[in-house]
């Protein structure tokens, strides 16, 4: 189509050509057809026409040669693209790490290798002593597989690494049952199971702010995000629930000192005391209700949660890779166990009668205990009536 446009382009422009040239070497005007075919002039519009026609056919030739020569280099960089792109959908389709079979090397071996950050009761690490909710329930379910809390190989970690450790495989399991966000999911290749409990978490703000903020009314999770001011700012830790709540609610505070060091044994009390000290621009901090009570009542802090009970509910769960989905299915079909289970009898000293089972409750309460946390501490952590609006 291209070649024909240019073409009667040409001829187009060559008849005007030939008759503004009709009048070359004549005394006057040629009128018609004859008169310009037999004159001087219609010899030199036939060589200009063919002249025209020579040029046009020597452009679209190099012209062509180029296009051509492009489009080979498009079309061989095009399947070195469409086969990388191959390469890369067969990694997503198969990843190694699913070839060997993870679950069934597990069961081989003998033990499971989990990750943890100490962090009671949900787990302790006291002198290599391992305790709380995480590492109970978690040996109660891979008892089934033969393996014990003897056979198990615990790794330490931090919040700033305890999820790149897992993807790493440096462990194969995260037992310290951890608060499930969106966040968390969207920025690394791990996947959680179902909810072993579900955990509260509360705004504290020093006596004072909620004497003159909040006439000392606790507020609901939608009218604190309606009513906030601009001056609210958080401490938090990097990566843990303090962090993404303030996030969430866009209370975080820029300052530098803010930042907690989530390794320090007292980084929750920091926390606190940051907000409860009243000399650092912090004013409001994001913690688990049954870790805020607990070390304001130790510490004497003047703290108080602005929220109303039940206003933010996370579930708590262990963490897995996204594609260990035989792993992951096994300690749900337990955890649904352990929930199904009758709640075992216990002897007057609370220890439970030969040939009980512990149900789920059951363990989080010897977990919260060895921890060196009363009975009634489970209520305020494992809550067993929920507001299902204020699941976030």
């Amino acid at each position: 189509m291209k070649v024909i446009i240019r073409a009667f382009n040409g001829i187009f422009f060559s008849i005007l050509s030939g008759f503004s040239l009709s009048t070359l070497g004549e005394d006057r005007v040629l009128y018609n057809a004859q008169e310009f075919v037999e004159s001087k002039s219609f010899v030199l519009w036939i060589g200009l026409l063919c002249l025209i026609f020579l040029a046009e056919y020597i452009l679209l030739y190099f012209e062509n040669k180029t296009l051509k020569a492009a489009g080979n280099q498009d079309k061989s960089q095009l399947l070195e693209e469409i086969k990388e792109i191959k390469q890369k959908l067969e990694t997503y389709s198969k990843p190694e790490n699913v070839k060997y079979k993870r679950f069934e090397e597990i069961k081989k071996i003998g033990y499971i290798n989990y990750g943890y950050i100490t962090y009671e009761p949900f787990f302790a690490d006291s002198g290599g002593q391992k305790a709380g909710i995480g590492h109970l329930a978690l040996m109660e379910m891979v008892k089934v597989l033969g393996i014990d809390a003897s056979n198990t190989h615990g790794h330490s970690a931090s919040w700033d690494n305890i999820f790149t450790k897992l993807e790493n495989k440096t462990y194969d399991v995260i037992a310290t049952p951890l608060y499930e966000t969106r966040s968390r999911l969207y920025d690394n290749q791990v996947i959680y199971c179902i909810p072993l409990f579900y955990s509260e978490i509360g705004l504290y703000v020093h006596e004072d702010d909620f004497k003159t903020n909040f006439n000392m009314v606790p507020m609901t999770y939608e009218g604190f995000i309606k009513d906030k001011e601009s001056n609210w700012s958080s401490p938090y830790i990097k990566k843990e629930i303090s962090e993404i709540i303030s996030n969430k609610l866009e209370i975080i505070s820029s300052e530098v000192v803010a930042k907690v060091d989530g390794n320090n044994a007292g980084a929750f009390e920091e926390l606190l005391e940051q907000v409860n000290n009243r000399n650092t621009n912090v004013n409001i901090v994001a913690m688990e209700v049954f870790k805020a009570d607990m070390l304001i009542k130790k510490n004497s802090y003047k703290l108080i949660n602005l929220l109303k009970t039940q206003q933010i509910i996370y579930p708590v769960s262990f963490v897995v890779r996204k594609e260990d989905t035989v792993l992951r299915n096994f300690l749900n079909l337990r955890i649904i166990e352990l929930y199904s289970k009758e709640k075992a009898k216990r002897t007057n000293q609370g220890k439970i009668r030969k040939n009980e089972e512990r149900n789920l409750h059951d363990i989080i309460e010897d977990g919260i205990q060895g921890c060196g946390f009363s009975k009634k501490a489970a209520d305020s952590i494992f809550i067993h009536e929920y507001e299902f609006d204020n699941l976030v």
